[in-house]
């Protein structure tokens, strides 16, 4: 294996050093290179840990510097914009958007070019930029372009065609671009030997960008300020930087600065030698930002101060880190350093060979919140591998990793609050597996150790064993299995006394040894310095054994047992041993019987593993086909004609009779059956009756149909009407079976009625279906009246008439209520007569006569002496009543004091609101009145309220605050008074828990190109909390709002649930 690490490593030097060599110009052939020889070998010397277990490229090899290095990105013409990503060195297709142009650049190229085509292009940048107009894209040539320096106040796109680089060359004397638009995308072209005494050595984003993406190479660019490649003022948003940057120097951020930080946004790229020469971030400097990933490779890159290859300035939120850091140097820091927190974020990186002067060799952060990190950490150097400041969020943790030749004080170095720290390997093995791995710098309950299992560690020559090495978790005095495939690690691989399948294996990878001498042999599994031996034994070579068969194949029906018929020479080796290839199918017993228990084929493998004096056998093979047994069903009837509503039972025998029989409709609309076999009909039509036995499992499928046809029911209307007296209302009945739908049309004198049966809930006669129909204003004469119905699914169309006559009214004798309430004496007494309500005349009470209004006569009679007066009362009759007579009493009390009837009320209140409890007294009562509430009384003088309430009452209001959640009971006692009896009343009323709000959300998502994320927006109230789901992700609400990344979409419009869980406020 460390062949292998050499070979590869070297690979990778090669591959950075053909790089170099393409990236520079004829007029560069005198410069320093990128690597010297001496950097190239030390490189190698440093880096023995460096390969495949080590990598996380694209590529998925060993190469560490091939993540993507000739990858561009590009978009296609089909007018759509969507981001295409190109894995070779091709270029891709320019976006062509509806009215857009494309404009030719060649440095080569003659003066007085239009630029509409390659062999009319313009022969320099600021043409073709000036005639550009937004949506436009440049095509620019291979070759050299000097001195160039381009305001960029369009949306334009920049793509390289021509073999060779495009080179944009600031000759050391000036920036390259500046660009004011906030869409921009560069495809293919070389930066180099920008320099500018502000910010940005090649390109200065003024406002940001946003949905661009810049696949690009910058070589040596320097800044004497921030960003010696790149620097952007405003955020970067939604955009990719897929690129490769080379010797680029700044004050801070040698290769790229966001000042306003990056948003939804992904940074791939290769950085290799840049220099932070006075500050922070070596490669990258992040001003803060938001779901934002870093991925790529960073190597050689060096900060003065903090962060070697990467700075986190401001609070950063949702970060994730995959990356490679290799030789990356700085004070503090080596390879990334955080100054404000970082929240919710990931590190799962790989750090080799990088060096902090003081603290955090690989990762110093000064605020870490709900941060996870995993990675490998190999050969860094530092007072520590990870260093943070202060944790105070328990939710952070270092998992999964490995910490291996670190030349550290302490590998961990949390100055503050909890980290928890679990499932990490520091190099332990199952020789020292209990041992508290040394130089961590914190009390540790669990680590992880290397250990393998073999499958034999007693092996005959020519005999083979497979070993497995494992990683192990000691937690507590508990040894537990880990799945190390979540580390990917590689062990070199060596043995005595014998031979291995492979000389490099995955940790949980099965290897093969073969003993090839007798003796105490070994097998070695190494990474780094952590190794572990297995002990294994080769003994001498055993008797060889073979095994015969009668029959290499067998037929058989499910249920059904057979024998192996398999024998082993010699007789007396040992017992066989029997293994199907699929036991849904053939099970096979201890001493070889073959049940066939489902339908399929399967292969029986018969075997002999040996023993210490006999070899195993060549493994032989029994083909078993296993069929199911046949099954079939028998009806009497294949035909039946139902009426809507019928239910019938069918008779069916199942063969063999233990079998199951299973009914199925064809259209349950028309009929349907229950697992018992009984049809019920349900509307007009045919359906297919199917019965089926056999269960797929030991008998085979067979069935049967049956037709039923279902018709209609005649609906047998039924229509009737009595005879009325002119004035009286006709009521026509019509009665129709319970279950009928539809509509009735009833004709009576040449209109019609349609009446929606649907709407009719009266049930008649025999649970028939009762409508009531009403006619008025009738004359004398005779009447007929049809009523028809329409029919439904059920019933057929139907119709009846009846007959009915309006006679003359005779004159009736009126019903004469009469009443008169009791009065105290000096009182107005009123006598009421209630006649029917058509009723008019006049009425007498005494000698007073009043006229008949609406059916009713009030009659007022005032002198009444104390005790009961009774007096005559004479209706006189009208056109329509008899007149009537009778008398009534009047009976008049003493004047007596008067009740109060004081009375409370308080209405249901939510806690934290103010209780109201209203008193109402007559209008002319005092005294005081005393108000009791949970034992407590308020006493209230009335002759102080001045408020007046309903009908003229007396009210008073008594407020109650602070209520705990509960129910009241409020008692009111008025005292009385010359006029007024003492009365007393109460009333109760509920406080409850303020009920939570429906949360207001809007959700909103912008239109993005295919390859693009997709960003959705979802807005709630400021105060609201909790967490949003769209589709299967989840993310916490901060703030009101929720922003959610989906990769991915192809071409098309999505539709995602939204759900928000709600909190103690808002309700889900």
């Amino acid at each position: 294996m460390s062949s292998k690490k050499y070979s590869l490593v070297a690979l990778s030097i090669f591959l950075i050093f053909i790089l170099f060599i393409a990236s520079a110009s004829a007029a560069d052939v005198n410069e320093t290179d990128v690597l010297s020889i001496d950097e190239s070998t030390n490189i190698v010397n440093e880096n023995l840990a460096l390969d495949s277990s080590l990598d996380n490229s694209a590529s998925n090899d060993s190469n560490v510097l091939e993540n993507n290095v000739n990858e561009l990105f590009s978009v296609d013409n089909s007018g759509n914009n969507n981001v295409l990503k190109v894995s070779d060195n091709s270029l891709g297709d320019i976006p062509l958007c509806e009215g857009a142009s494309i404009w030719y650049v060649d440095a080569a190229a003659g003066p007085g070019g239009n630029g509409t085509s390659k062999e009319t292009a313009f022969q320099t940048l600021e043409d073709a930029v000036n005639n550009a107009t937004d949506g436009d894209t440049i095509m620019v040539a291979s070759g050299t372009y000097s001195d160039v320096h381009l305001n960029i106040g369009k949306y334009l796109n920049f793509e390289k065609y021509g073999d060779g680089e495009a080179i944009i060359d600031g000759s050391y004397i000036t920036g390259i671009l500046t660009v004011t638009a906030t869409t921009i995308n560069v495809n293919g072209l070389t930066f180099k030997n920008g320099n500018t005494a502000d910010n940005g050595g090649a390109i200065y984003f003024e406002n940001g960008i946003a949905d661009s993406f810049i696949n690009a190479t910058f070589i040596n660019n320097n800044a004497q300020s921030d960003g010696g490649a790149i620097y952007s003022f405003g955020e970067i948003v939604n955009s990719i930087i897929n690129s490769t940057f080379i010797d680029n120097t700044a004050y801070d951020g040698g290769a790229i600065y966001f000042m306003g930080g990056a948003y939804n946004s992904t940074i791939n790229s290769i950085f290799i030698n840049n220099n932070a020469t006075s500050g922070d971030g070596g490669a990258i400097v992040f001003k803060g930002g938001v779901n934002f990933t870093v991925e790529g490779e960073f190597i050689n890159n060096t900060a003065t101060k903090d962060g070697g290859a990467i700075y986190f300035d401001w609070d950063c939120l949702n970060v994730s880190v995959n990356a490679t850091f290799i030789n990356n140097t700085a004070t503090n820091g080596g390879a990334i350093y955080g100054w404000y927190p970082l929240y919710n974020s990931t590190i799962g990186a790989t750090f080799i060979n990088n060096t902090a002067n003081e603290d955090g060799g690989a990762i110093y952060f000064r605020n870490l919140i709900n941060g996870t990190m995993s990675g490998k950490f190999v050969n860094n150097a530092g007072n520590s591998v990870i260093y943070i400041l202060n944790s105070s969020n328990p939710d952070n943790e270092v998992h999964d990793s490995i910490f291996i030749n670190n030349n550290v004080g302490n590998i961990l170095n949390f100055n503050s609050g909890n980290v928890t720290v679990e499932n990490n390997w520091f190099g332990n093995t199952a020789v020292n597996y209990s041992e508290t791995p040394a130089n961590v710098g914190i009390d540790l309950d669990n680590w992880l150790f290397l250990n393998a299992t073999a499958d034999s560690d007693v092996i005959a020559v020519n005999e083979s064993s497979v070993i497995t090495f494992i990683l192990q978790s000691y937690k507590d005095s508990n040894v537990s299995d880990y799945d190390a495939s979540k580390m990917n690690v590689w062990l070199d691989l060596t043995q005595t006394l014998g031979q291995l399948d492979k000389t490099a294996a995955l940790i949980g990878d099965k290897i093969t040894y073969t003993a090839n001498e007798i003796g105490n042999s070994t097998v070695t599994g190494k990474f780094e310095t952590a190794s572990y031996d297995v002990s294994l034994k080769n003994i001498a070579p055993k008797i060889p054994t073979e095994i015969v068969l009668a029959n290499e194949t067998i037929d058989l029906k499910v249920g059904n047992i057979s024998e192996s018929m398999a024998n082993l020479t010699p007789a007396d080796a040992g017992n066989l041993t029997f293994n199907s290839s699929n036991e849904s199918v053939v099970k096979v017993t201890v001493g070889g019987l073959i049940v066939a228990v489902g339908e399929g084929n399967a292969t029986v493998t018969v075997s002999f593993a040996g023993n210490d004096v006999y070899a195993a056998a060549e493994n032989k093979t029994i083909s078993v086909s296993v069929t199911l047994n046949d099954a079939s069903v028998i009806v009497e009837n294949d035909t039946l004609n139902l009426n809507i509503g019928d239910k019938f039972d069918l008779n069916a025998t199942a063969v063999p009779d233990l079998e199951d029989i299973q009914y199925n409709s064809s259209d349950e609309s028309v009929a349907v059956v229950d697992e018992n076999g009984t049809v019920t009909a349900v509307s007009e039509g045919t359906a297919i009756i199917t019965l089926t036995v056999g269960d797929g499992v030991m008998y085979a499928l067979n069935s049967t149909n049956v037709t039923v046809t279902v018709t209609k029911f005649d609906a047998k209307i039924n229509a009737s009407a009595d005879d009325i007296f002119e004035g009286e209302v006709a009521n026509v009945i019509v009665l129709l079976p319970g279950d009928a739908t539809g509509n009735v049309t009833v004709f009576l004198n040449g209109d019609s009625k349609v009446i929606n049966i649907n709407d009719t809930t009266v049930r008649g006669l025999n649970g028939a279906l009762s409508m009531l129909i009403t006619y008025d204003n009738l004359t004398v004469g005779n009447y007929v009246v049809i009523a028809m119905y329409s029919g439904d699914d059920k019933y057929n169309p139907s119709n009846d008439f009846a007959m009915f006559e309006v006679l003359n009214p005779p004159k009736k004798n009126a019903t004469m209520n009469v009443s008169a309430d009791t009065v105290t004496e000096g009182e107005n007494a009123t006598v009421n007569v209630v006649l029917p309500s058509d009723a008019i005349g006049n009425v007498t009470v005494g000698n007073i006569t009043v006229p008949v209004v609406n059916g009713t006569a009030n009659v007022t009679i005032s002198g009444l002496a104390v005790g009961n007066t009774t007096l005559p009362v004479t209706y006189s009759g009208d056109d329509n009543y008899n007149p009537a007579e009778t008398n009534v009493t009047v009976t008049v009390l003493n004047k007596p004091k008067i009740d109060s009837n004081i009375d409370v009320s308080a209405e249901d209140i939510y806690e934290g609101e103010v209780a109201n409890v209203i008193v109402l007294l007559p209008g002319s009562a005092t005294g005081n009145v005393t108000i009791v509430l949970n034992g407590k009384s308020k006493v209230i003088n009335i002759n102080n309220s001045t408020v007046r309430g309903f009908n003229g009452a007396l009210s008073m209001l008594v407020s109650y605050d602070n209520l705990t959640v509960g129910n009241y009971v409020v008692l009111a006692m008025y005292s009385g008074d010359d006029k007024y009896n003492p009365s007393t009343d109460i009333v109760m009323f509920k406080v409850s828990e303020v009920p939570k709000e429906n949360a207001t959300m809007n959700v909103s998502a912008d239109p993005i190109i295919e390859g693009e994320n997709a960003t959705i927006v979802v807005a709630l109230p400021e105060d609201a909390s909790g967490n949003v789901t769209v589709g299967n992700d989840t993310v916490g609400v901060v703030n009101g709002t929720a922003i959610f990344t989906i990769p991915g979409l192809t071409l098309g419009n999505y539709t995602f649930p939204v759900v928000y869980s709600g909190d103690d406020k808002y309700n889900p």
